[in-house]
């Protein structure tokens, strides 16, 4: 993905979903795994064991310089500048989808599933999904 308006930034998720980032064109490049990591623990709920991985990036339609991270665990990640900084957010929920309003930056909808271990042992397991919406990028949905 090329990242910001001068076209010098490119941001690319290797198959296992590690991020790495480059400032000059793709002549060297920074792996982004340990910070989204670090990030990452500081978001963590109680009685979450893992991380996660990068499942999928994208890219705002009205500021390419803002970008989503979605993970495996309910841990994501967005970039404000092409990824010289990163946010952990956890939504508490896997988020399966996620899309930017096409003119309002800050905005999204995301859709997530339930599981079976989202009901108590004496309730039916029932899966559905679950649709949100932020307007702070994240910080509340």
């Amino acid at each position: 993905m090329w990242c910001g308006s001068t076209n010098e930034v490119l941001l690319v998720q290797s198959e296992a979903g590690t991020i790495y980032r480059s400032r000059d064109r793709g002549d060297s490049w920074k792996k982004l795994h340990s910070i989204m990591h670090q990030t990452g623990l500081s978001v963590m709920d109680d009685g979450q064991t893992d991380i996660g991985k990068t499942k999928k990036m994208m890219q705002s339609p009205i500021d390419d310089q803002l970008v989503v991270f979605t993970g495996t665990n309910g841990i994501n990640w967005v970039t404000e500048d092409c990824g010289a900084n990163l946010r952990a957010l956890n939504s508490g929920k896997r988020i399966h989808e996620f899309h930017f309003h096409p003119n309002q930056r800050s905005w999204a909808l995301a859709a997530g599933w339930t599981s079976c271990a989202d009901f108590a042992d004496d309730e039916p397991c029932e899966i559905y999904k679950e649709l949100y919406i932020t307007k702070d990028l994240g910080n509340s949905w």
